[in-house]
């Protein structure tokens, strides 16, 4: 079925909604609490997909450095001794390789990465187009 301008139209705020920054807290044992993240801007992703063709372990750490204000508080930063080259590294100095595992996934979650059902996008129906 071919949507009309009107239809479309109709579902603008659903739209908008779906690219509005979700958030997330997201707790560990070891810290004895949660951390607050949120979703990326598309460039953001695509900086990061970038990245992760250059250098997966380091684009791994930037998704989760990029997705939390608080691990890039600069007072945090100068605590665990990251410089202005390799701020990303506060990560795997707070969390193990485990643990950054389980947070790329719910974050993968949270951005809408491994979420997609595979019946959202279909091949509709081809009409002959007539001259």
């Amino acid at each position: 079925m071919e949507l009309t301008i009107e239809q479309i139209i109709a579902k603008k705020d659903e739209c908008a909604e779906r690219f509005k920054t979700k958030y997330m807290k997201i707790g560990s044992k070891f810290l004895g609490g949660s951390i607050k993240f949120h979703s990326l801007s598309r460039g953001d992703m695509a900086d990061i997909r970038d990245m992760l063709k250059n250098d997966t372990d380091k684009g791994l750490l930037y998704f989760i450095y990029l997705s939390s204000d608080t691990l890039r508080d600069k007072e945090l930063l100068k605590a665990y001794g990251c410089d202005k080259h390799d701020q990303y590294k506060i990560v795997e100095r707070i969390y193990n390789e485990s643990e950054r595992a389980k947070i790329i996934t719910m974050l993968e979650e949270l951005n809408g990465i491994t979420s997609m059902n595979p019946d959202a996008i279909f091949k509709d129906e081809i009409e002959e187009l007539k001259n």
